[in-house]
Protein backbone atom coordinates (compact mmCIF):
# COMPACT_ATOMS: atom_id res chain seq x y z
CA UNK A 1 0.00 0.00 0.00
CA UNK A 2 1.27 3.45 -0.83
CA UNK A 3 0.46 7.15 -0.62
CA UNK A 4 -1.32 7.23 -3.99
CA UNK A 5 -3.61 4.35 -3.00
CA UNK A 6 -4.46 5.97 0.33
CA UNK A 7 -5.17 9.33 -1.33
CA UNK A 8 -7.45 7.70 -3.89
CA UNK A 9 -9.20 5.74 -1.13
CA UNK A 10 -9.82 8.85 1.01
CA UNK A 11 -11.04 10.86 -1.99
CA UNK A 12 -13.45 8.11 -3.09
CA UNK A 13 -14.63 7.73 0.50
CA UNK A 14 -15.29 11.45 0.84
CA UNK A 15 -17.05 11.85 -2.52
CA UNK A 16 -18.74 8.42 -2.52
CA UNK A 17 -18.45 8.59 -6.28
CA UNK A 18 -15.66 7.27 -8.52
CA UNK A 19 -16.16 9.94 -11.20
CA UNK A 20 -16.20 12.79 -8.65
CA UNK A 21 -13.03 11.39 -7.08
CA UNK A 22 -11.38 11.12 -10.51
CA UNK A 23 -12.28 14.74 -11.22
CA UNK A 24 -10.77 15.89 -7.91
CA UNK A 25 -7.63 13.84 -8.50
CA UNK A 26 -7.33 14.92 -12.17
CA UNK A 27 -7.21 11.33 -13.38
CA UNK A 28 -9.56 9.04 -15.26
CA UNK A 29 -12.40 7.11 -13.68
CA UNK A 30 -10.73 3.90 -14.83
CA UNK A 31 -7.50 4.92 -13.13
CA UNK A 32 -9.27 5.46 -9.80
CA UNK A 33 -11.16 2.16 -10.13
CA UNK A 34 -7.95 0.29 -10.88
CA UNK A 35 -6.10 1.77 -7.88
CA UNK A 36 -9.02 0.98 -5.55
CA UNK A 37 -9.24 -2.60 -6.88
CA UNK A 38 -5.49 -3.10 -6.36
CA UNK A 39 -5.78 -1.75 -2.81
CA UNK A 40 -8.73 -4.05 -2.11
CA UNK A 41 -6.72 -7.01 -3.42
CA UNK A 42 -3.72 -6.05 -1.29
CA UNK A 43 -5.85 -5.63 1.83
CA UNK A 44 -7.99 -8.69 1.09
CA UNK A 45 -11.12 -6.63 1.82
CA UNK A 46 -13.80 -4.92 -0.25
CA UNK A 47 -13.73 -1.20 0.51
CA UNK A 48 -16.81 -0.01 -1.34
CA UNK A 49 -20.16 -1.45 -2.35
CA UNK A 50 -20.71 -0.21 -5.90
CA UNK A 51 -24.07 0.81 -7.36
CA UNK A 52 -25.38 2.96 -10.19
CA UNK A 53 -25.74 5.85 -7.68
CA UNK A 54 -22.09 5.71 -6.56
CA UNK A 55 -20.20 3.80 -3.90
CA UNK A 56 -20.91 3.14 -0.25
CA UNK A 57 -18.02 2.45 2.14
CA UNK A 58 -17.97 -0.96 3.78
CA UNK A 59 -17.43 -1.39 7.52
CA UNK A 60 -13.79 -2.15 6.74
CA UNK A 61 -13.48 1.15 4.83
CA UNK A 62 -15.00 3.06 7.76
CA UNK A 63 -12.40 1.47 10.07
CA UNK A 64 -9.58 2.15 7.60
CA UNK A 65 -10.38 5.83 7.03
CA UNK A 66 -8.77 7.37 10.16
CA UNK A 67 -5.64 5.29 9.60
CA UNK A 68 -5.47 6.31 5.95
CA UNK A 69 -5.79 9.98 6.90
CA UNK A 70 -3.08 9.60 9.54
CA UNK A 71 -0.85 7.88 6.96
CA UNK A 72 -1.38 10.77 4.52
CA UNK A 73 -0.60 13.33 7.25
CA UNK A 74 2.63 11.46 8.01
CA UNK A 75 3.54 11.46 4.31
CA UNK A 76 2.95 15.22 4.16
CA UNK A 77 5.11 15.74 7.25
CA UNK A 78 7.89 13.62 5.77
CA UNK A 79 7.72 15.55 2.51
CA UNK A 80 8.08 18.78 4.48
CA UNK A 81 11.22 17.64 6.28
CA UNK A 82 13.47 18.88 3.49
CA UNK A 83 12.41 22.42 4.43
CA UNK A 84 13.28 21.77 8.07
CA UNK A 85 16.55 20.09 7.14
CA UNK A 86 17.63 23.13 5.15
CA UNK A 87 17.16 25.21 8.29
CA UNK A 88 18.20 22.59 10.87
CA UNK A 89 20.20 25.12 12.86
CA UNK A 90 16.95 26.90 13.71
CA UNK A 91 14.61 23.99 14.40
CA UNK A 92 13.56 23.05 17.92
CA UNK A 93 11.89 19.64 17.96
CA UNK A 94 9.45 18.87 20.76
CA UNK A 95 7.99 15.40 21.27
CA UNK A 96 4.72 15.78 23.14
CA UNK A 97 1.69 13.83 24.19
CA UNK A 98 -1.05 13.80 21.59
CA UNK A 99 -2.58 17.16 20.78
CA UNK A 100 -0.48 19.23 23.22
CA UNK A 101 -0.64 22.20 20.83
CA UNK A 102 -4.42 22.11 21.08
CA UNK A 103 -3.97 22.29 24.85
CA UNK A 104 -1.42 25.12 24.63
CA UNK A 105 -3.44 26.97 22.00
CA UNK A 106 -2.66 29.02 18.94
CA UNK A 107 -1.62 31.99 21.08
CA UNK A 108 1.35 29.98 22.37
CA UNK A 109 2.59 29.30 18.83
CA UNK A 110 2.12 32.93 17.81
CA UNK A 111 3.87 34.24 20.94
CA UNK A 112 6.71 31.73 20.51
CA UNK A 113 7.22 32.81 16.90
CA UNK A 114 7.15 36.50 17.88
CA UNK A 115 9.69 35.97 20.66
CA UNK A 116 11.94 33.57 18.67
CA UNK A 117 11.42 34.38 14.96
CA UNK A 118 14.42 32.41 13.67
CA UNK A 119 13.30 29.20 15.42
CA UNK A 120 10.95 26.75 13.75
CA UNK A 121 8.94 24.86 16.34
CA UNK A 122 8.55 21.23 15.19
CA UNK A 123 6.05 19.45 17.46
CA UNK A 124 5.64 15.69 17.06
CA UNK A 125 2.51 14.15 18.62
CA UNK A 126 3.42 10.91 20.36
CA UNK A 127 3.11 8.94 23.59
CA UNK A 128 5.06 9.56 26.80
CA UNK A 129 7.21 6.44 26.29
CA UNK A 130 8.03 7.37 22.69
CA UNK A 131 8.85 10.95 23.76
CA UNK A 132 11.26 9.70 26.44
CA UNK A 133 12.87 7.30 23.96
CA UNK A 134 13.27 10.09 21.40
CA UNK A 135 14.80 12.36 24.02
CA UNK A 136 17.24 9.63 25.08
CA UNK A 137 18.21 9.06 21.45
CA UNK A 138 18.64 12.83 20.92
CA UNK A 139 15.92 12.90 18.26
CA UNK A 140 14.35 15.93 19.90
CA UNK A 141 15.36 18.91 22.01
CA UNK A 142 12.49 18.76 24.50
CA UNK A 143 9.63 16.50 25.42
CA UNK A 144 6.35 17.30 27.10
CA UNK A 145 5.12 14.33 29.10
CA UNK A 146 2.86 13.27 31.94
CA UNK A 147 3.67 10.88 34.74
CA UNK A 148 7.00 9.92 36.22
CA UNK A 149 10.37 9.58 34.50
CA UNK A 150 13.92 8.66 35.41
CA UNK A 151 15.42 11.81 36.97
CA UNK A 152 19.13 10.99 36.61
CA UNK A 153 18.77 10.99 32.85
CA UNK A 154 16.36 13.90 32.46
CA UNK A 155 15.89 17.39 33.82
CA UNK A 156 12.29 18.54 34.14
CA UNK A 157 10.20 21.62 34.83
CA UNK A 158 6.46 21.52 35.53
CA UNK A 159 4.05 23.32 33.22
CA UNK A 160 1.08 25.35 34.40
CA UNK A 161 1.10 23.79 37.88
CA UNK A 162 -0.30 20.68 36.22
CA UNK A 163 0.62 17.10 35.56
CA UNK A 164 2.61 18.07 32.44
CA UNK A 165 6.38 18.53 32.48
CA UNK A 166 8.90 19.81 29.97
CA UNK A 167 11.93 17.56 30.10
CA UNK A 168 15.32 17.58 28.44
CA UNK A 169 18.28 15.24 28.31
CA UNK A 170 20.49 15.71 31.39
CA UNK A 171 23.64 14.48 29.60
CA UNK A 172 23.60 17.05 26.81
CA UNK A 173 23.86 20.48 28.48
CA UNK A 174 24.58 22.14 25.14
CA UNK A 175 20.97 21.34 24.21
CA UNK A 176 19.53 22.83 27.38
CA UNK A 177 18.06 25.81 25.60
CA UNK A 178 15.51 26.80 28.20
CA UNK A 179 12.64 29.04 27.30
CA UNK A 180 9.70 30.08 29.43
CA UNK A 181 6.40 28.68 28.25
Amino acid sequence: MNQKQMQYFVTVYETQNIQAAADQLFVTRQGVSKVIRLLETELGQVLFARSSKGVMPTDYAVALLPHARQFLEACTAISGLHTLAAQSHSVVTVYAIDHILAFLGADFVIQFHQKYPPIILNVVDTTDDAALSALSAQQCNFAIVTGSFEQTQFRADRLFYSRYSVIMNQHHPEELIYFQI
